[in-house]
């Protein structure tokens, strides 16, 4: 399954998706893949939980593999 650009997505990639709750950009990891979608978990920076155990379901295409010297400088900033 390929994200907004065209990259593969494989299981654990960390990509950025668009959180509807709050209308802005967060940080997913890949933990399964349906026919047609994509299942993420998301990464809790608002309450500093950590990656979340609820998943969200969405299309591979409303989704952006993220470099991983990207999310490591990310989840360095936003550790508690």
């Amino acid at each position: 399954m390929k994200d907004f650009f065209g990259q593969e997505l494989a299981v654990g990639d960390a990509v950025v998706m668009n959180d509807k709750t709050y209308s802005e950009l967060k940080l997913a990891k890949v933990v399964k893949f349906t026919p047609t979608m994509v299942r993420v978990a998301t990464y809790d920076t608002h309450w500093g939980k950590g990656w979340t155990d609820s998943t969200v379901l969405c299309n591979s295409h409303q989704v952006v593999r993220a470099e991983q010297e990207l999310v490591t400088a990310f989840l360095l900033r936003h550790a508690k």
